[in-house]
């Protein structure tokens, strides 16, 4: 069984952690509020590094979101607001792309973070549209790490040499 995750008009605000972290084959986010949050308010990861618990996301939709204040702790597993990595402990991982599939992130919010405000590791078919942004940090906003097929009109995003 692969489960689908739909979650639409919720706001989660003032935790010490994450706001949500979302382990599926399908995720649609939508109309959500993350507020406040210490580490990234929507974190999308698998988990075959040290638990083994979940697989890949083969396709995702987060839009119109609004992420404020999140990622405001500086550690080793914070890379962004909204984060899409091969290993929630520790993003930056060596995994190659194509992990996760089918990732559209569009018309979101993302105001006063630190680090970026998407950070998308180990995907490929990746499309980032619409939305603002109001940074704290000088990072650009989007960074992808060991992707392919992606497609950006956010803003300028950090280019990486193993992006195809």
């Amino acid at each position: 069984h692969l489960p689908c995750v739909r979650i639409t008009n919720c706001s989660v605000r003032n935790t010490r952690a994450r706001g949500f972290l979302l382990q599926s084959s399908e995720i649609d986010v939508s109309h959500c509020s993350f507020s406040n949050i210490a580490l990234a308010g929507l974190l999308i990861s698998t988990d075959f590094t040290k638990w083994y618990e979940a697989g890949p996301t083969r396709k995702a939709l987060v839009r119109s979101c609004l992420f404020d204040r999140c990622s405001q702790r500086k550690c080793a597993a914070n890379a962004g607001s909204l984060m899409i990595t091969a290993s929630h402990d520790k993003p930056g991982s060596s995994h190659t792309a194509g992990i996760h599939q089918n990732i559209r992130i569009t018309d979101n919010v993302f105001r006063r973070y630190e680090g970026h405000a998407i950070f998308v590791e180990a995907a490929s078919g990746v499309s980032v549209s619409g939305g603002s942004y109001e940074a704290q940090d000088r990072l650009k906003p989007v960074k992808f790490t060991n992707c392919e097929d992606t497609m950006c009109t956010f803003s300028p995003a950090i280019p990486d040499p193993t992006t195809k």
